[in-house]
């Protein structure tokens, strides 16, 4: 029997130090869990102390504050203060405190303020606030009193079960643990077959006697797997001499332990000879072509612990002397990472080298013959795997040899040709089909093209053993053919930029080619139709048919080459214009073989001829009518003049006075006729205004339902939100008025108008074809029930005096319309069909202005406030202008001189001191403009006032945009011409406003009207202008017309909050980004924002507060404004 004795057990020892150390952990942590719960227990004691005071104790302290008796205050507080850790109380209101006990201190405290509210007319008035403050020192001044009993208690506790559960693990688990291991320690079980028992009553089997019994088990089987180990070894032995390679074991020394029967026969020594001999001795290799030693591969296999593989050429030498081919390799016996030995295995590959050396001879001429052949080679085998490439094959793809082995090659295929050239060689694997495709190879820098084709290659049998392959470089080609497709784009290209396209017919063969321009030309689909001269022809206006047949016809006959220019007809009705150029060539015999051409459209420069040409009769029928209303308008000025005068003068016969005033209405209405001629005559609007168009039309529509009469129905279609245009708004007008008439005259019984309004992008095509700059438009369309018109009718209907209502029309109504839009900067279109109505389109350019309410004053003074002494000098080359004038002037106390040119009006200013000169514009000699400049330059402060009949374009305005602004049209009444003299006369001369100090001029953003008027009053106070904007959209557009009009802001107050938009910081960044130089100044109510505290830092020169202190305002738009 094993030792029985007890032991020192390890595992005794940890079970005696972990219990120790557990009921050491459990007594802490029962400890600090009792302590936490009286902890927590003592918090929510206080906490329903303080609940208490203000349930209880709040409401009698609110009373006693209210009625101010300090006696009952201090009587609750001390109440208050004897409650179990209550440290400090205080009552106290905004002004002083009224109670308090105890000590304030700070620390471990738990403080609570109660808001003393009184109740006072329904309402809780605010009168106070009571502290409490309660101590957590008794809280844990008790809990340490505890800390010491339950720890202790609970310590005995847990070290008395400690022990228990040691002595119970000691007997039932510990010593029969000894035991198994006292059995296994000092018992040699390879030796014995007694079992392991323990000293241990019989019972229901347990976990013991399953271990006892593995032990057990395992000690049977042990011996069991020794017999078959020893079998195993007999049976290895067998199989070592029974393997057909010869098998060769060492040591680590390298002396031989074992050797097949193999081995024997190769090496020549039998194991008994070879046994403990040196491997080099028995194993001895040299190189088949050298015949020179070749290190043995026992120290390479020892040292490293690596496997060794001999070369292809190497030869054994047996004990006799015969010499073998042998493939071998040797390996380490390791066991784990202990080496043990070598194992050498070789085997007899004679006759094998003979054939790869023949193989190899007859490789090296094939070799040969690839290398000098002027095509890529290549090999593959079954698997697609490349096997060889010749040097030309490397030399095109610019693979290296090695990179090109296996599937390497595709690597080097164009991205854009992989799928097709894999795709191609799929269907060669597996379906047979030849190999024969164009693609190509990327190289670093360039990219080659070339030609692949590929065969099976098969064995006796018919059996597929790989693919054989060549690649021919076609690059030179290729770019050849990408040159010419390029020149054929170019062609193409310049053809369709140049609207030209070219055909050929061949006569022999009865074939015509088009280019792609003549199919766009002719706006047909050449994947539809294929060219013929059927659909040449048929395209061909029918009027013009015959003109190019006849021509064709002509240029044959009589051998030579031809241009004709004539009409096409799309099938959509459109129509264009082409120069059509033709040569035939001939055979020997005179015969015609072909005819080539060129075809261009024209349509564009025959439209811009046409615009030209009616541009040159508008402006020749604008100088005709300009003149005759210059004319005209001196005349009605005489007649209104002093029809003015007589009305004056026969106020008390009223017959006479009658005939005066029809005398004057006559020439009121001479005066609206002139006015037209003028607006004719002009070559821009003379009075533009931002406008909508559908305000204009609702504002017209009664109008317009007159003139139509009740037989023609009247239908608007306006677009929502309609841009605005800048127009000369009594010109639309008269427009809008004319084309209604028009439609009325074209509608023959019941009929429709229908006037539509629309926002449009005009995009650059449509734009070539409208005659119009790219950009946004407002189109304004009207479309009849009408007769509509013919194409010679569309042609002419802008013409001057072209009418088609015989005596009822004069010719001039479209002439004017056409006229208006071009002065507008707009275009006119017009489509109609014979018997489908006619739709007329005017296209207005959009304007960035904002629309302005325009103030009206009165534009005639009354007569009594028209009185001075002033010296005013009259130039007019009209004596009867002249004394008009003077007669009017006179009367009002003005001391009148006059002259009849600028040289006279010169003489005169050199002798008399003038205060203001009224002078006609058309004058010989020297006329209105020039003596305008001359008396600006050499008398400044005299005051001038141009007037006309008609302003020609012969004079630059920009000399003297001012007056030509203000300038007083003939026929005038004396009411308007005192006026003007009235206000000019109180006006400074432009030398006082030059000495006058610029008035400074702030823009106002904000969204609230009231304070922007606030904002306004106070800065005009200070001596600035304002200008207000309600969004930053409209404040934006402001700024830039400001610098636009070369009177920028000085600078600009900002509402930091603006709903429904862009914020003040938002339309700051934008007005910075225009003007980096801009003063910009924030504007808010709320004083406390980084915006105002800090408006450096957001983007702001300074910030001024919304509580308009005009003095605070003054400071800061001193320092901001001085600021360069």
């Amino acid at each position: 029997m094993f030792n029985s004795q007890p032991i020192k057990s390890p595992l005794a020892r940890r079970l005696i130090t972990y219990t120790v150390l557990f009921s050491i952990f459990i007594t802490l942590l029962i400890t600090a869990l009792q302590l936490y719960r009286d902890y927590n227990t003592d918090i929510k004691t206080i906490h329903s102390e303080l609940e208490e005071i203000e349930q209880v104790h709040l409401s009698s302290i609110s009373a006693a504050l209210w009625a101010t008796n300090k006696n009952l205050l201090k009587t609750n507080i001390d109440g208050i203060i004897k409650i179990r850790d209550m440290q400090y109380i205080e009552v106290r209101d905004k002004q002083q405190l009224w109670a308090q006990a105890g000590k304030k201190t700070t620390g471990n405290t738990i403080q609570r303020r109660y808001s003393i509210n009184h109740p006072l007319l329904n309402k809780n008035v605010n009168i106070g606030e009571l502290t409490v403050i309660a101590s957590l020192e008794g809280v844990y001044h008790r809990l340490y009193n505890k800390v010491w009993v339950i720890l202790i208690s609970n310590a005995l506790q847990i070290s008395l079960v400690a022990i228990f559960i040691y002595f119970l693990f000691h007997h039932l688990n510990t010593r029969h643990l000894s035991r198994i291991s006292g059995f296994l320690n000092t018992r040699d079980l390879l030796l014995s077959n007694e079992p392991l028992t323990l000293d241990r009553p019989k019972r229901k089997p347990d976990e013991f006697d399953t271990l006892v019994n593995s032990i057990n088990d395992m000690h049977i089987r042990l011996h069991e797997q020794i017999e078959k180990v020893n079998q195993q070894r007999q049976y290895l032995a067998q199989t070592l001499d029974s393997i057909g390679d010869a098998v060769i074991s060492t040591d680590t020394e390298g002396n031989i332990t074992r050797m097949n029967p193999v081995a024997e026969k190769l090496t020549g020594w039998s194991i008994n000879e070879a046994h403990g001999l040196s491997v080099k001795k028995v194993f001895n290799i040299c190189n088949a072509i050298t015949q020179e030693p070749i290190t043995n591969p026992i120290e390479k296999v020892i040292e490293n612990a690596e496997i060794v593989h001999l070369s292809n050429h190497t030869t054994l030498i047996a004990k006799d002397g015969t010499q073998y081919q042998i493939a071998d390799s040797a390996a380490p016996i390791k066991d784990g990472n202990l080496i043990l030995g070598m194992v050498l295995v070789f085997n007899d590959v004679t006759e094998q080298y003979k054939l790869r050396q023949a193989f190899n001879i007859s490789e090296q001429k094939y070799q040969a013959l690839t290398t000098i052949a002027p095509v890529g080679i290549y090999y593959v085998d079954q698997q697609g795997q490349c096997l060889y490439v010749n040097e030309k094959w490397c030399e095109i793809t610019g693979i290296a040899p090695k990179d090109a082995k296996g599937d390497g090659w595709t690597k080097g295929l164009h991205p854009s040709d992989r799928q097709r050239v894999l795709s191609d060689w799929g269907k060669l694997v597996t379906e047979g089909v030849a190999f024969k495709c164009e693609y190509r190879f990327q190289q670093a820098e360039e990219i080659r093209w070339v030609l692949g084709i590929a065969q099976t290659n098969t064995n006796d049998l018919g059996k597929i053993i790989g693919y054989i392959g060549s690649i021919t470089d076609i690059t030179e080609r290729k770019r050849a053919e990408a040159a010419v497709l390029v020149s054929e784009q170019q062609l193409a290209e310049a053809q369709h930029m140049t609207h030209i396209g070219n055909w050929e017919l061949d006569l022999a063969k009865s074939t015509l080619k088009w280019s792609d321009e003549v199919y766009r030309i002719f706006e047909i689909d050449p994947n539809k139709f294929e060219a013929s001269y059927e659909i040449f022809i048929n395209a061909t206006h029918p009027d013009d048919r015959e003109k190019v047949n006849t021509a064709y016809s002509e240029s044959v006959k009589n051998k030579t080459p031809y241009t004709i220019t004539h009409r096409l007809r799309m099938p959509s009705g459109k129509i264009k214009y082409v120069e059509e150029r033709c040569k035939t060539f001939y055979n020997d015999k005179g015969g015609p073989i072909r005819s080539t051409g060129t075809i261009q459209d024209i349509t564009q420069q025959v439209n811009i001829e046409e615009t030209l040409r009616r541009s040159q009769k508008m402006d020749a029928l604008g100088k005709l009518t300009g003149g005759i209303a210059h004319d005209y308008n001196n005349m009605l000025g005489v007649i209104l003049g002093y029809a003015a005068l007589l009305e004056d003068t026969l106020s008390e016969q009223p017959k006479l006075a009658k005939y005066a005033n029809e005398i004057h209405r006559a020439g009121e209405r001479g005066s609206k006729l002139t006015k037209k001629l003028l607006s004719f005559a002009r070559q821009k609007p003379a009075d533009t205004k931002v406008i909508n168009i559908n305000t204009l039309l609702n504002d017209e529509v009664n109008i317009l339902k007159k003139s139509l009469t009740s037989r023609i129905k009247l239908k608007y279609e306006l677009a929502e939100d309609l841009w605005l245009i800048s127009i000369d708004e009594d010109e639309l007008e008269d427009t809008i008025l004319n084309i209604c008439i028009n439609a009325m005259h074209a509608i023959e019984g019941i009929g429709q108008l229908t006037i539509k309004t629309l926002n449009e992008q005009i995009k650059p095509i449509d734009a070539q074809l409208l005659k119009l700059e790219p950009g946004e438009y407002i189109s304004l369309s009207f479309a009849d029930t009408g007769h509509g018109m013919d194409n010679e009718t569309k042609q002419r209907i802008f013409d001057p005096f072209y009418t088609t209502k015989g005596l009822r029309g004069t010719g001039l109504g479209l002439s004017q319309v056409y006229g208006f839009m071009q002065r507008s900067n707009g275009t006119i279109h017009v489509y109609s069909e014979l018997g489908h109505g006619s739709r007329f389109v005017l296209y207005f350019p959009k304007t960035t202005q904002l629309a302005t309410k325009a103030e009206i004053q009165n534009s005639d003074v009354e007569h009594n406030e028209v009185q001075g002494h002033a010296t005013l000098l009259v130039v007019d080359d009209e004596e009867t202008i002249r004394k008009l004038a003077q007669t009017i002037l006179v009367s009002f106390g003005f001391k009148v001189l006059t002259a009849s040119d600028g040289q006279q009006a010169i003489e005169i200013l050199n002798k008399e001191l003038v205060d203001l000169i009224i002078t006609d514009v058309i004058m010989p000699n020297m006329d209105g403009y020039q003596l305008a400049s001359y008396v600006q330059e050499h008398y400044p402060k005299i005051k001038i006032q141009m007037v006309s009949g008609f302003a020609d374009n012969r004079h630059n305005i920009d000399t003297v945009p001012a007056l030509e602004k203000n300038i007083l049209l003939k026929p005038y009444t004396s009411g308007a011409l005192l006026t003007r003299v009235h206000h000019l006369l109180r006006e400074p001369s432009t030398q006082e406003k030059e000495e006058m100090p610029d008035v400074q001029t702030i823009l106002l953003v904000d969204d609230e009207e009231d304070i922007r008027e606030l904002f306004k009053l106070n800065l005009e106070k200070l001596g600035y202008k304002t200008i207000s904007s309600c969004d930053g959209d409209e404040a934006i557009t402001l700024y830039k017309q400001s610098l636009e009009n070369n009177c920028p802001f000085a600078a600009a107050i900002i509402d930091l909050s603006i709903p429904g938009g862009m914020n003040g910081k938002e339309i700051a960044q934008e007005i910075r980004n225009i003007d980096p130089n801009t003063k910009l100044i924030i504007s808010s109510g709320n004083s406390g924002s980084p915006e105002m505290t800090n408006c450096q830092q957001h983007g702001f020169d300074a910030a001024i507060e919304k509580d308009f202190n005009r003095e605070k305002m003054k400071q800061v738009m001193e320092q901001v404004l001085s600021v360069e």
